[in-house]
């Protein structure tokens, strides 16, 4: 699925996804959910540190 299709689905704009995922900015807690629900996963699995091994 390309981002401009998964934005469409999840109902933001493809640059508010671009945005996003460009991590130079912030976005609201609203579109993290929508982000997140839309990929199955719950919106503190996006914001969470990562684990070093």
């Amino acid at each position: 699925m390309t981002q401009a299709k998964y934005a469409k689905e999840i109902g933001i704009p493809i640059t508010t996804l671009e945005y996003a995922i460009s991590g130079n900015g912030s976005i609201s807690l609203t579109t993290l959910g929508k982000i997140a629900y839309g990929a199955g996963i719950d919106p503190w699995e996006l914001i969470r540190p990562h684990e070093s091994k």
